[in-house]
């Protein structure tokens, strides 16, 4: 019993070799009860039949007690262990479809993130806040870098909100730079040219039908937007008005040069 037991707990570590283990030692148990009864109709006439009969007995409390106990427990351990164990894998995946169904391509770069990533909707303490974000010690897909006017480098990350996507900025600082080639992020290109937008669209956090929406934010027709990247037929675009900036991404369609 106390190697069962001993083996279940086990389990917790190493669940499906040992659950198999003591399934294995289960069916020993009971074959070994079925040895006994039929060794107890066998020797009906002896005179150790008591002690078969004590033995016989001690194998059928065995057999209806613990083994039932046994049984539940591993099957609580094969249900609730994997899930435990591949949370972080699940969470992953989720990730990478989120990532797919946004068309994306690209090689993933991540880093591990030592702090919850307060972030901006661009590289600067200038830009609207975008949230804090409670990642900590897991690693995030970073796409860029940039440097603001102090020479602070913010890096654009991407995290997942609920079901969507966002991509976001925060201080590398937050991020540990052992754990990723910092050399491999791209360095964003200087701010390009200016567009007019001739069409309101729902201000993005990333380009595809995979990322969130600003909340009540928008790119209104008329508005005179400067273009920073283009990906998946959408342009990340940057303005400022008296309060503050912004970078979001739209459809390239709804802009003209």
């Amino acid at each position: 019993m106390k190697d069962i037991y001993r083996d279940a707990m086990d389990a917790i570590k190493a669940p499906d070799a040992l659950v198999q283990k003591t399934l294995n030692l289960m069916l020993e148990e009971h074959k070994k009860l079925e040895v006994i009864t039929d060794t107890n109709a066998d020797l009906a006439d002896f005179a150790d039949l008591n002690e078969v009969k004590a033995l016989s007995k001690k194998n059928r409390w065995v057999a209806r007690a613990v083994l039932p106990a046994a049984v539940c427990l591993c099957l609580c351990l094969s249900l609730i262990v994997p899930r435990l164990l591949n949370h972080e894998a699940l969470e992953a995946l989720e990730a990478d479809e989120q990532h797919a169904s946004a068309g994306l391509t690209e090689s993933v770069i991540k880093a591990l993130a030592t702090d919850n990533l307060a972030t901006r909707s661009g590289p600067a303490t200038e830009y609207r806040e975008t949230g804090t974000y409670q990642v900590k010690g897991e690693h995030v897909r970073l796409i860029s870098l940039a440097y603001d006017e102090g020479g602070l480098c913010w890096v654009q990350c991407e995290v997942l909100y609920g079901k969507q996507l966002r991509r976001v900025y925060t201080g590398l600082k937050r991020f540990d730079v052992v754990t990723f080639d910092l050399d491999s992020v791209p360095e964003e290109d200087p701010p390009g040219d200016q567009a007019r937008v001739i069409a309101t669209s729902k201000a993005m956090y990333g380009p595809g039908d995979g990322y969130g929406a600003y909340a009540e934010l928008t790119v209104d027709k008329g508005q005179t937007v400067t273009v920073i990247a283009i990906e998946n037929d959408y342009a990340q675009v940057e303005w400022t008005t008296s309060r503050q900036s912004y970078r979001a991404w739209v459809p390239v369609h709804t802009l003209r040069y």
